[in-house]
Parts: C-alpha cells; structure tokens; sequence
C-alpha cells in the first residue's frame, strides 16, 4: 500500500514524521472488554513512533449520536439515488437489509439538516485537534468478526456499534487504516490510525515502521 500510495497519491504529504499520539478513552469504552485490552497492550508498545502520546475524550455523549447522524446521512444519499428503482422495481431484500430499505424512505428534511450540523462540528473538531501531525488511534470495529451462525439482531446490533468507530473518519474526511494487530478468541481485531486530512503517506509510512508489533498477541 505504501508503495502504492507513492504512486498515486499528492507527493505534498510525504516525508512527513508522525506528531504526537491521541488515544481516544471512548472509543476503547465502544469496544468489549476482550478486544480493548488486546489493543491497549498495542498502543502500549507504540510509543516509540511518536513524539508524545496523551489521552482525550473526544465525544462526551458517547459514538452513539455520530453513528445516527451518519446513517441518516447514508440513508438520504441511498434514498435519493436509488429511489425510483425501489419505487418501480420493488425488489426484495433479505432481512435487515430489507428494513434499513424501509426506514431509508422515512428520513425527514430536518433529520437530514441535524445530522450535516453534526458533521460540520464534527470535521472542525477533528481539523483543530489533528495538528502537527498528531495521529488518533482507535478501535477498527467493537470486537473479531461475528460468526456465520449470528443471528439478524444480533447482526444488526453488530453493525450499528461497529458503525459508531466507523463513521468518525467519514464524518470528518480523514484518512484511516487498519492494522491487524492483535487476536481475540482467535480471530483477527484491527487497531486504526486517523490522520489530517492530506496526510495519507504519513499512515503509510508509519504503518511500515510499525511493521515490528503487527503480530497477534
């Protein structure tokens, strides 16, 4: 990927060495217990990396509300885009996709204004705190992949908590990447790094100097 990235990315954003470290406390709080700890004891072995590294709390009110505002967003794109094949067609889904269809039709103009005035706060919010090559870690998703055998509730559940990691880096327009780092149960869990916007090569390039603690604990 990085040499990829050398490629086909803006040369302005490389040669860049990584600021301090930010390790957001409610993201880990997001997760289960199993995959926090796992990915702690990474963080822990990281420090090297960076210039400094503090912890800080970034969404008092928890992920919760960024994750509504982010698919009533999705769900209004997907609406305005794909409404006359639903209304025409009237295809058939399976379950939970069939709901999501479903509420995706109801979203009102003024779920859609409140959730692109949290995003707005949300992306200055992440503008000014992203300084100085400063990186944020967080959790990739909530815990190891869920089993074939899960059911659709539990699916559903799944997906709106790994949603709430997920949408921070959508929201505010940020590079992210992942990094299988540590196992839990036996399956593979994901450490990410958030960075300022434009500062691809810079995740890139500290992912392979990380490359020494990427083997599952």
């Amino acid at each position: 990927m990085r040499d990829i990235g050398r490629v086909l990315l803006p040369a302005n954003s490389s040669g860049q060495q990584a600021g301090q470290l930010l390790v957001a406390t409610d993201a880990f709080l997001h997760v289960d217990q199993r995959t926090s700890m796992a990915l702690q004891a990474v963080v822990g072995q990281m420090g090297q990396a960076f210039t400094g590294s503090r912890n800080l709390s970034f969404s008092p009110d928890g992920l919760d509300p960024w994750m509504h505002a982010f698919r009533v967003i999705q769900g209004s794109e997907i609406w305005q885009t794909h409404r006359d094949w639903l209304i025409g067609l009237g295809p058939e889904f399976g379950d939970g996709i069939r709901e999501r269809f479903k509420w995706v039709s109801t979203i009102t103009p003024e779920e859609i204004a409140a959730a692109k005035e949290l995003r707005l706060r949300v992306r200055n919010y992440f503008d000014n705190l992203l300084v100085d090559n400063a990186v944020l870690v967080i959790p990739t998703t909530p815990g190891p992949a869920p089993l074939l055998d899960t059911s659709t509730p539990d699916l559903e559940k799944w997906r709106n908590r790994s949603l709430g990691l997920l949408c921070i880096a959508g929201h505010a327009g940020l590079p992210q990447l992942s990094l299988p780092v540590a196992q839990v149960q036996g399956r593979p869990v994901g450490l990410s790094l958030i960075a300022a916007r434009g500062n691809d090569h810079l995740l890139l390039e500290l992912a392979c100097s990380l490359e020494v603690i990427r083997k599952p604990v």
